[in-house]
């Protein structure tokens, strides 16, 4: 069974809506897997060097984020580089 584009039928444009639409949120939920991975790293490194709880870096993260007016994942890839 394959699931090839060319081979659903097209007849009123509802599976390629769907698929579109499957695709865009695949792609949202890959960035935020991505987003997260990098603030979770930026966490482990708050807790080695400053010998923080989990917590308190996000924390530190999430206070940094409105007073720069950056958002969270941006602020987090600027300090891994």
């Amino acid at each position: 069974m394959t699931t090839s584009r060319e081979q659903w039928p097209r007849t009123d444009g509802t599976f390629e809506t769907a698929i579109t639409r499957l695709e865009s949120r695949n792609a949202q939920l890959q960035q935020a897997v991505d987003s997260h991975a990098v603030v979770d790293q930026v966490i482990g490194v708050l807790i080695a060097v400053y010998g923080l709880e989990p917590a308190a870096g996000f924390e530190v993260l999430r206070e940094v984020s409105p007073r720069t007016n950056t958002k969270l994942h941006a602020i987090a890839a600027t300090l891994i580089g």
